[in-house]
């Protein structure tokens, strides 16, 4: 899905009127959600949040917001990539039923990866930071990864996380038995 000159109006009322005219004819809802970003991860941050809200959808239906797409376009200032997904009005003076949203949450955390191992298959972004793409066949050694991971690109970025880097082996060990 790629998107021309006429996109970038959709910051105008004209842009917004083009936008859900064009949802209605290919037979969406006209309640969609449009996030854009630019940048140095933004194409991790778009493609990895389509594809794991895709993965939260299969594993629990009705959790999140189904993605309907995501894609880039260019305009003036470079390419802008973006996701399109189904927009939901959220009431934050009411909280989820507790069982019911803590068994969606455990069928997330308990569907298995194609490959049966834990890890993605796309990279992801925390923050402004991507997140490494690998697997293992323990949880807390890929967990011990991905925390390596954040501090050395905090270290790149001259953050001085030293101390952290040197309590992981503490983390990683504080793992009850069995947690793998």
């Amino acid at each position: 899905m790629k998107l021309s000159e006429p996109f970038l109006a959709f910051r105008t009322t004209f842009g917004r009127k083009f936008v859900q005219t064009l949802l209605e004819i290919v037979g969406f809802s006209t309640h969609m959600l449009f996030n854009c970003t630019s940048g140095k991860s933004a194409r991790a941050f778009v493609e990895g949040e389509y594809h794991s809200a895709k993965d939260i959808c299969a594993a629990a239906a009705g959790l999140a917001p189904e993605p309907l797409g995501w894609g880039t376009y260019h305009g003036a200032s470079g390419t802008v990539y973006f996701i399109l997904s189904e927009f939901r009005d959220m009431d934050f003076d009411q909280e989820p039923e507790p069982a019911q949203f803590a068994s969606q949450l455990a069928r997330v955390h308990q569907t298995t990866s194609q490959n049966g191992r834990f890890g993605y298959h796309v990279p992801t972004v925390v923050g402004a930071m991507e997140r490494s793409v690998s697997w293992d066949e323990s949880w807390a050694r890929l967990f011990a990864t991905q925390l390596k991971g954040i501090i050395e690109q905090d270290n790149r970025a001259m953050i001085s996380t030293a101390h952290l880097y040197n309590t992981i082996g503490l983390v990683t060990k504080a793992f009850p038995p069995g947690v793998s």
